[in-house]
């Protein structure tokens, strides 16, 4: 009689949809790309939540509680 075939391990569940951080310092600019040749689309103060969904070269692609999104600068925020 055959073995039974063994089943694969259940595939780990995905992380939340994007990571939480806070804006730090005195606020943000918040860019329509990941430089600072891209123009500023909107401000974010000093103590406002976002979520980040990408990352390219130190910048962060972050939505904020409004859904407005774009860019800024990773250093300028810290994790929840």
């Amino acid at each position: 009689q055959d073995a039974p075939i063994p089943m694969p391990p259940p595939p780990t569940p995905a992380k939340a949809a994007g990571a939480g951080m806070k804006v730090g310092g005195s606020g943000v600019s918040v860019r329509s790309g990941p430089s600072r040749s891209h123009g500023v689309l909107f401000n974010l103060a000093a103590g406002q939540k976002v979520t980040v969904s990408g990352k390219q070269r130190g910048w962060l692609q972050i939505t904020d509680a409004t859904g407005r999104h774009g860019w800024a600068y990773s250093n300028l925020f810290s994790k929840l």
